[in-house]
């Protein structure tokens, strides 16, 4: 892509992501915020990002969540990235299809802000289709500005399902500057829209392999029984149940299972009932420095989703030097074929406790599984994606 600009002053990027860390929750949508990081680095951009923060008067008195929510600062500067945490008016069971245009008047507010201080945006980047894609695109059109949609999974696997927010998800990547996908699974999705081929392109994400690291010690893991990682919110979707029950079937191996949700009491009752509860380990949801030693410390990670966009514990995992099975559900084929490092499975007790067996068999080492990684850097993408910027911004 060539630029059409006729300076080489930084690009001004108003990013608008409810999934982006905060100091309550700060590893929640950590996925945006590397990509804004990477992009920074190049020092071609100049970032501010609005993270929208559902609200409701008065809920955070009988809501664990709306009270969690309260105490998410208004305003941060995260790893160089000025970031604005504005409220927005949600109404909990009712509110899902006004909740774009609440969340739209809060992005005009904030917008004003920033205008005050002598800060406009020449282009909006916006992550996730519904709502925030949606109010994205909305608010370029009120400012006369282009925005880019960033698709990242259950937006357009899920939220098309319902015929009304499919028709508004439509139109938001009709009416975007240009659609970004995280994977080719994605990207076709959009595409049977009704989308241009031409409007839609994949940009995956990367891993940070100097943060997600192999220490020297590590090259040549030696376990005297397996541990099994499993990572994820604690919901049907993620597989953790099917892990469980594959574990039955392979003697003496723990199983960890990293995250949080709802159905921690189910996940505690079926290993019970299948006997295999003094194996199983739930460490919560962690932060990233206890995520790295789990997955250093594994001897496999097992992805048992039913969907995904681009999961990045895949890679992640992989950087740690710990082989990989998963089912092939999104874009993990694009980021792992069974093989040396991985192994992909049908979504069911016995095929996955079949993979594990047979990679654990296979004994991959460590430097294999890093080499895989570093296939997966951040360069392409951050490249490919400030190409895109500076052709929407130096056309308009």
């Amino acid at each position: 892509m060539t630029s059409t600009m006729k300076n080489t002053a930084p690009i001004k990027v108003l990013s608008i992501s409810n999934l982006y860390p905060n100091n309550v929750k700060p590893t929640f949508g950590i996925f945006v915020e590397n990509r804004l990081v990477e992009l920074a680095k190049t020092q071609q951009v100049d970032i501010r990002v609005i993270a929208p923060i559902p609200f409701f008067p008065g809920l955070g008195l009988i809501s664990a969540e709306y009270a969690a929510r309260a105490q998410i600062n208004k305003e941060a500067e995260r790893r160089g990235i000025k970031v604005y945490y504005q409220r927005y008016l949600h109404i909990p069971k009712i509110g899902m299809f006004l909740q774009p245009f609440f969340m739209l008047l809060a992005l005009v507010f904030a917008q004003w802000k920033l205008k005050k201080q002598g800060w406009q945006p020449q282009i909006i980047d916006g992550h996730f289709y519904y709502p925030d894609g949606f109010a994205s695109v909305m608010l370029g059109h009120y400012l006369g500005i282009p925005a880019v949609v960033s698709a990242r999974g259950s937006d357009i696997n899920d939220y098309t399902q319902n015929p009304l927010l499919k028709m508004l998800i439509t139109w938001t990547a009709n009416n975007a500057a240009h659609n970004i996908t995280v994977s080719e699974a994605l990207r076709e999705k959009i595409i049977a829209l009704g989308i241009s081929t031409t409007h839609v392109t994949t940009f995956r994400n990367g891993v940070d392999t100097s943060i997600f690291t192999l220490p020297q010690q590590l090259l040549d893991k030696a376990l005297p029984n397996p541990v099994i990682l499993s990572v994820g919110n604690l919901i049907p979707l993620k597989g953790h149940h099917i892990i469980i029950e594959a574990l039955a079937n392979i003697p003496n191996a723990t199983l960890v299972i990293a995250g949080d949700g709802p159905e921690k009491q189910k996940l505690l009752d079926l290993a019970k009932a299948l006997s295999v509860e003094s194996r199983v380990v739930f460490t919560g949801r962690l932060g990233q420095s206890d995520l790295i030693s789990q997955y250093q410390n594994a001897s496999v990670l097992v992805l048992a989703s039913e969907k995904e966009g681009w999961p990045n514990v895949v890679l992640e995992a992989l950087a740690c030097g710990t082989p990989v099975v998963a089912t092939a559900v999104g874009g993990v084929p694009e980021i792992i074929q069974s093989g040396p490092v991985a192994k992909l499975s049908e979504r069911t007790p016995n095929a996955l406790a079949d993979a594990i067996t047979q990679l654990l068999k296979q004994n991959p080492t460590a430097k294999q599984c890093r080499e895989h990684a570093e296939k997966f850097t951040w360069q392409a993408t951050t490249q490919g994606i400030l190409g895109l910027y500076k052709n929407i911004v130096g056309s308009n």
